[in-house]
C-alpha cells in the first residue's frame, strides 16, 4: 500500500521487520523481491508520486572540483527516483571490472561477475529489454558484416536500450496492491539512531515537509538513496561516531566517480556509409542496440589501462523528408519526446520523392546508411580510475529545511583516465587505417600533456558543444560506499551489509567498487535482487 506522511494523524511508532530507505531502481527492486517472503517491508521515500519544488531543492549543493552539472537536476527525488528521467541504456558489467588490476588502485570487488550473473537475467526483465543479446551476438543477429578489427587489439560490445522504464510508474500498482509493503511519501531521514557502540541501528527518525514526524523502528534498514544522498545521510549522522555513521576509517563518501564522455577525434573516410553500416545502431522491436569497441583483457594488461569504451557517430546532410521518416518511425517505436505522429506523416508526404528514392537505396540496392554523411567522429567513454580524493562532503555552513548539511561535490579524474582513453584511441586509430576504413584525426585537446583537468579541457573545447544529445556528464554517481573485504578499503561487505554493524545494508551503485564503462542500472537492479536474497536467508 502507499500512505503519506503528511496525512498520518497517529502517533505512535511506525514498525517493520525491514526499512528500505529509498523509492528508486534499488529500493522498488527490492520491495518487490520481498513480496511474500514473510516479512513486512516499509519503504521510505522522501518526495511525492510527482517533482516537487520543496523534494527537489533538498539536492541542492555546491561543486568544488570538476564542473558538474547542478546536482539538483541531475537526481530526481520522487517515487521511482532517477528513472523517472533515464535514458534506458543497459549494460552488464565486464567480468574484468570485478577484478583486481595490479596497474588500477584500488580496484577489484570482493565478488565477480559470476555472483552476479544468476540476477543479470531476472533484471533484464525488470527494466523490460525485449531482447537480450551478449556481445558476440550483435553482428550476426542483425545480419551485419563487423568491421575486420583484429580481435586482439579490438573486442565488439554491445549496449541496449530499454522503454526506458519508469519504475514508479510501471511498479507503482504492483507495490499498492502488496500487503506486505508499505510505501510511505513525503518521509525524509534526518537522523539513524544507534546504540552508543554505532553497531546496531533501531530506528531512523523521518519528517514531512508539512512539519510530520515519526519514528520508525525495524530488525533491519537499506539506504537505497543514490551514491551522493546516502554518502550525505551517513556523513550528517555523527551522534555515535564523530565523522559520520560507518565512517571510522573515513572512507564514507570516497571514491566518487562518472562516466565522461569525450568527443575524442574526428574520422576522415572516403566510404562514411560502409563504415557506418558495420558499426551503426540497430532496432528491433522497442529496443535499440549500440555497438561499441573496447581493448581485450590481455591488451588492457600489457598496455597498463583501464576497460574504456569507444564508438561511431555521425551527422547528416540536413534532409527535412528523412529527419521527418526518422521522427515518424520514433514515434511508431514510442521514443520519447518523438513529434506528433500526425506532423511527421505530413512531412513525409510532402517530401515524397526524397523519402522514395531513399528507401529505393535502402531496401532494393541494399544499402543501409542511406542519408548524406557530413561528418564521422569517435565518442569515448572512461571507465573511472577509483580516486579517494574524489569525494562527496558536507557543507560547513549550509544546511537544508531540516537543518541537515548540505552535499558538496568534488569530482576528481586521475592521469590514467586519460591515458586509458588515449591508448583505446591509438589502437582503434591503427584498425581504423588498416582496414582501410578510415583515418583518425585526434582533437587537439586530447593531445595535450596529459593533467588533473584534462575533462576540463575538453568541456572549455568546441568539441564539446558538437553533439549536444552525448551530455559528457553521464549522470552516473558511482561508489561513496563503496564494496571491500577490508574495513580501510569500503564500507559495505560482499553482502552489501555495513562493516561493524549488525543490521544496516546499502544498495545502489553506490557500492560499486568500480564503474567499468557499462551504464549502472542494469547492475544495481542485480545487486538489489542478490540483495533480496540474501535479507531472506538473514530475517527468516
Amino acid at each position: 500500500m502507499i500512505r503519506d506522511l503528511d496525512q498520518r494523524d497517529e502517533s505512535s511508532d511506525i514498525e517493520a521487520d525491514l526499512c528500505i530507505i529509498g523509492a528508486g531502481a534499488a529500493g522498488i527492486t527490492l520491495a518487490r523481491a520481498l513480496r511474500n517472503s514473510g516479512l513486512q517491508v516499509i519503504v521510505l521515500e522522501g518526495g511525492g508520486l510527482e517533482i516537487e519544488a520543496d523534494s527537489q531543492e533538498i539536492y541542492e549543493g555546491e561543486i568544488v572540483g570538476l564542473d558538474y552539472l547542478p546536482i539538483d537536476t541531475t537526481r530526481l527525488r520522487y517515487f521511482g527516483g532517477s528513472t523517472n528521467h533515464w535514458s534506458g541504456r543497459c549494460m552488464m558489467l565486464d567480468p574484468i571490472d570485478f577484478q583486481a588490476r595490479p596497474w588500477i588502485p584500488n580496484s577489484g570487488w570482493p565478488i565477480d561477475r559470476e555472483d552476479l550473473r544468476p540476477y543479470y537475467e531476472p533484471a533484464q526483465a525488470i527494466v523490460e529489454l525485449d531482447y537480450r543479446l551478449e556481445h558476440n551476438e550483435f553482428w550476426e543477429h542483425f545480419d551485419v558484416d563487423p568491421p575486420g578489427f583484429d580481435p586482439t587489439k579490438l573486442i565488439k560490445t554491445t549496449d541496449q536500450r530499454s522503454p526506458p522504464t519508469r519504475f514508479g510508474e510501471v511498479y507503482r500498482q504492483d507495490l499498492e496492491a502488496a500487503e506486505d509493503v508499505t510505501i510511505w511519501l513525503h518521509a525524509n531521514v534526518v537522523d539513524i539512531g544507534t546504540t552508543d557502540e554505532a553497531n546496531h541501528v533501531h530506528d531512523v527518525t523521518v519528517r514531512s515537509f508539512k512539519g510530520q514526524q515519526a519514528k520508525v523502528k525495524a530488525k533491519a534498514f537499506v539506504l537505497a538513496c543514490g551514491a551522493l544522498e546516502n554518502a550525505r545521510l551517513l556523513l550528517a549522522n555523527r551522534r555515535t561516531e564523530p565523522h559520520g555513521f560507518g565512517n571510522r576509517h573515513d572512507v564514507v563518501g570516497r571514491y566518487f566517480s562518472d562516466h565522461a564522455h569525450m568527443l575524442i577525434g574526428d574520422i576522415i573516410t572516403a566510404d562514411p556509409v560502409t563504415l557506418l553500416d558495420a558499426a551503426r545502431r540497430q532496432f528491433q522491436g522497442g529496443s535499440e542496440f549500440l555497438p561499441r569497441f573496447a581493448l581485450p583483457d590481455s591488451l588492457q594488461e600489457d598496455l597498463g589501462v583501464t576497460n574504456s569504451a569507444c564508438w561511431l557517430v555521425n551527422e547528416l546532410e540536413d534532409s527535412e523528408g528523412m529527419n521527418a521518416a526518422i521522427d515518424l518511425v520514433e514515434r511508431m517505436r514510442g521514443v520519447d519526446g518523438a513529434p506528433p505522429f500526425a506532423s511527421s506523416a505530413l512531412r513525409v508526404m510532402a517530401n515524397l520523392d526524397e523519402v522514395a528514392i531513399a528507401a529505393w537505396q535502402r531496401f532494393i540496392q541494399g544499402r543501409k546508411t542511406v542519408q548524406n554523411v557530413t561528418y564521422v567522429g569517435l565518442f569515448g567513454c572512461t571507465d573511472p580510475v577509483p580516486n579517494p580524493d574524489s569525494r562527496v562532503l558536507l557543507d560547513a555552513k549550509e544546511v537544508d529545511m531540516f537543518g541537515m548539511p548540505r552535499a558538496v561535490l568534488d569530482w576528481r579524474m586521475t592521469e590514467l583516465d586519460h591515458v586509458s582513453m588515449r591508448r583505446l584511441a591509438e589502437v582503434m586509430g591503427a584498425e581504423l587505417a588498416r582496414t582501410g576504413l578510415g583515418r583518425l584525426k585526434l582533437h587537439d585537446w586530447f593531445l595535450e600533456e596529459p593533467a588533473d583537468d584534462w575533462m576540463m579541457r575538453f568541456h572549455e573545447s568546441p568539441e564539446a558543444k558538437r553533439f549536444s544529445y552525448l551530455d559528457w556528464i553521464s549522470n552516473h554517481n558511482i561508489g561513496t560506499t563503496r564494496m571491500a573485504d577490508d574495513p580501510k578499503q569500503g564500507v559495505v561487505d560482499a553482502n552489501c551489509k555495513m562493516h561493524y554493524v549488525d543490521n544496516f545494508w546499502i544498495a545502489g551503485s553506490s557500492v560499486f567498487s568500480t564503474s567499468g564503462s557499462a551504464q549502472p542500472t542494469l547492475s544495481i537492479v542485480a545487486l538489489a535482487l542478490r540483495l533480496a536474497d540474501h535479507l531472506k536467508e538473514q530475517l527468516a
